[in-house]
Parts: structure tokens; sequence; C-alpha cells
């Protein structure tokens, strides 16, 4: 068997439009697994599932739901269940990010909302797909924080501290989950190699980014059998960066 197959296995990644999102999930499905992803309603639907060959096409599913909400998030697990029949996987890739402002001059507002996307949306998925992956006796959970919940740089109160959320989360996640066969641990990423990050710093050294699909490598492999005795790992993945 090839080392971090996953054939046979169910995942849901939530964010799947964004580019770390769209790169982890090819590289599960091309592990043999099979995966749901998550887009908001009225948001522009992402193509992803058109540019899959077919063998691929037939292994993913893209639902709308708002997985801020608790309704949002227990229609994901449920539609998977109905779909593919269990849930072995869950990557948390939705969030957001705002920075900017000293602890002084950040709004309220922008502090929950921060929260909301970042720590709620991991909450409320973990929440809804732990009873299934408890039923199969098996589980991963992945959980993506950011390098600047270690960092803790100067104009990032909300998002490093919403992040911060997700690591000790997924510390209390990989506890709980030790005695059902379910892991989690975290991964923090810094600048990501995306089109959106060379127009945002073009001056910037774009050979010492990491690419979004050796994050999603790293995520298959914590997703697999062979990383049963890692749990509550908060795991950097920012190379040079």
């Amino acid at each position: 068997m090839p080392f971090a197959d996953l054939t046979g296995r169910v995942a849901i990644v939530t964010g799947g439009a964004g580019a770390l999102g769209g790169a982890t999930i090819r590289v599960l499905l091309d592990a043999g697994a099979a995966v749901v992803t998550t887009e908001r309603r009225g948001n522009a639907r992402h193509d992803l599932g058109a540019t899959l060959p077919a063998d691929l096409r037939a292994r993913f599913t893209s639902v709308e739901a708002n997985v801020e909400t608790e309704e949002g998030a227990a229609s994901v697990v449920r539609q998977t269940i109905e779909t593919r029949g269990r849930v072995d996987i869950l990557v948390n890739i939705v969030g957001g990010y705002a920075g900017g402002p000293s602890v002084a001059r950040t709004d309220l507002a922008t502090w929950r909302a921060q929260f909301e996307m970042n720590a709620t949306t991991a909450f409320l998925m973990a929440r809804a797909a732990i009873p299934a992956m408890q039923s199969g006796g098996w589980g991963r959970i992945i959980n993506v924080a950011s390098r600047a919940a270690r960092a803790a740089p100067a104009g990032l109160s909300a998002y490093a501290t919403a992040k911060a959320a997700v690591i000790t989360l997924t510390e209390v996640l990989a506890n709980e989950g030790r005695d059902h066969g379910i892991t989690a641990n975290a991964i923090l990423p810094s600048v990501i190699d995306t089109a959106a990050n060379r127009r945002a710093m073009p001056g910037s050294d774009f050979d010492h980014w990491v690419r979004p699909e050796q994050i999603g490598n790293v995520i298959r492999f914590l997703a697999s059998e062979e990383s049963g005795i890692i749990s509550g790992a908060a795991i950097p993945v920012y190379g040079q960066a």
C-alpha cells in the first residue's frame, strides 16, 4: 500500500475555494479519498470540480453552507454522511485575515469577526463531525492555525489571538479523542505562495514561500493511518518564509 494512502476514507475540507483549500482537495483526491468541500451561498462558485479528471471528479462534492453557524456545520456533516456514508477526516481551512491596527485601535466588530471565521468555524465543524468519527472508531482532525499565533506580531491582535485559540482547541480535541481513535493536529502556515499574495507583496522573494500543494502533502500525512502516533501538535509549515 502506498505511503499515506487514503483509499476509502471520506474527508471534509472547509474553505475549498481558496488556494490552500483547492490544493489540499487535489492532494487528498490523489491519495484516494472522497472529498466534500464547502462554499458560501452567494459567493462565486469555484470551478475545481470542472478541472478534475473524471475519476477524481466522481469522488468530489461541493456543498453550500455557512460553517460559522451551527446549522451550516451540521448540514455539511449530514450531507457527507448521506452521500458518502461516513466522515473520517476533517480539515478546517476556512478562515479570514485582518490586520493593521494596534490593540488600542482594533474595533470590537473586527475582533469578533476574526474569532467567528477562524476559531468558531473549527469548533462547530469538529463538534458536528466527532460523533461520526466516534461511531467509526477512527478520525483525523487537521486545523489551520498560523505562524502569527506563536509570533504574536504587533498589529495582528484579533487574527493572532483567534489562531492561538485554534491551537488550544486542537490540543483539547487531541485529549478528548485519544480513547476514540481520533487525532487532532494544527498546522501553522506563514506566507503561502499564491497569486493573491504575489500581487500583494510583489517585491518579496517568492522562492522562500511555501507552495499550497506542499502544505497539502503535510495535511495528507496527518490524515493518514501512519500519523496515528501524532496528536495535539502545532506544526510549522512555513519553510524559509
